[in-house]
């Protein structure tokens, strides 16, 4: 006798069936951790030399392919909200995409004016109402306490941190096998900082966090400036032992170094967290404190992540980066 076949939910086969299967899929958690890559192109790590190793971590998870999808997931989640209220939420980027993706309300979004019509656009997609304002975190936390309204509000709410403490902070922890020494990511809501460094540190409080942010007057995807860090409750000057100032220029450069010397397709927030990482690893060597983060090995093991995707801003890179980098447009 032929044994049935069934196509059954199998996580760890990536595989999703039967009626709750896309609920199962909408939780980033359901899904394989996200690799960790070695970067060793001389441009992409100058300091092999030093001993030093510098690894991708990509956290591009589904649904969105982002890592919001898991803050997002999170905020819902930790809320229990019924589904007959409307939410709002300040964000230009992925958090009130994924929100619009995942939630069963409607959603709002307060959006600053000027925003790329790529990412409204993007948002728009995904069921979201945009609006264009100034103030929009105070707006939307006004609106949230509203009858019939609610603001999950990613700027203070603990359940952004907490994924990232609870889920990816591990994910790193093992897939370095204990060895990092340093990690580096850029600053927006901090829920990334806060979490990965709670959970690391908790390990090891030894190994060195570094906050990236955005020089006054720069735009870069998702990260802030000193004077936007203003607006952020998120506890997050506790979670870093250093930060760097980096340029809209060297994030969108070294985002494309990314993608044409490691085949990442990394956008410009997660070259902004890789210029950061660079000038901290130059700034312990000129002070020559490079020893002090060292592992039991001998080497200095540095993670920053991979955070967003270039396409929604392939016009800037044009606008920002030489000419001759690009292969022309030919007609025949």
């Amino acid at each position: 006798m032929v044994k049935e076949r069934r196509i059954e939910t199998d996580l760890t086969a990536g595989v999703f069936a039967g009626e709750n299967a896309v609920e199962l899929y909408r939780n980033p958690e359901n899904h394989p951790q996200t690799p960790l890559l070695e970067l060793t192109h001389p441009d992409l790590n100058p300091f092999a030399h030093l001993g030093v190793r510098i690894f991708a971590k990509d956290l591009r998870l589904p649904p969105l392919g982002q890592v919001k999808s898991g803050t997002a997931f999170n905020l819902l989640h930790a809320s229990e909200l019924p589904d007959d209220i409307t939410l709002f939420e300040a964000s230009s980027g992925n958090t009130v995409a994924a929100l619009g993706l995942l939630a069963d309300q409607k959603v709002i979004a307060y959006v600053s004016p000027g925003t790329p019509e790529e990412k409204t656009g993007f948002q728009r997609l995904l069921g979201v109402e945009v609006v264009e304002t100034v103030d929009g975190i105070q707006k939307a936390r006004a609106k949230g306490n509203e009858e019939g309204n609610a603001n999950l509000d990613q700027y203070q709410n603990p359940a952004n941190p907490e994924f990232f403490q609870r889920v990816i902070g591990p994910q790193i922890w093992n897939q370095t096998n204990g060895t990092i020494t340093l990690f580096c990511t850029g600053l927006g809501t901090t829920g990334t900082m806060i979490g990965i460094s709670r959970y690391l540190k908790g390990e090891n409080p030894n190994i060195r966090t570094v906050g990236v942010i955005v020089k006054e007057g720069d735009s870069v995807p998702g990260v802030r400036t000193q004077k936007r860090l203003e607006e952020v409750s998120q506890p997050w000057q506790d979670a870093i032992d250093a930060s760097q100032i980096v340029d809209e220029y060297d994030s969108y450069e070294k985002s494309f170094e990314l993608i044409r010397k490691a085949s990442i397709l990394a956008g410009p927030s997660s070259g902004f967290a890789l210029q950061g990482l660079h000038q901290e690893i130059r700034r312990l060597e000129q002070e020559g404190k490079l020893d002090s983060i060292r592992n039991e090995n001998g080497e200095i093991v540095a993670v920053f992540p991979i955070l967003d995707d270039p396409r929604l801003y392939v016009k800037r890179y044009f606008e920002l980066l030489p000419e001759f980098l690009f292969k022309p447009v030919r007609k025949e």
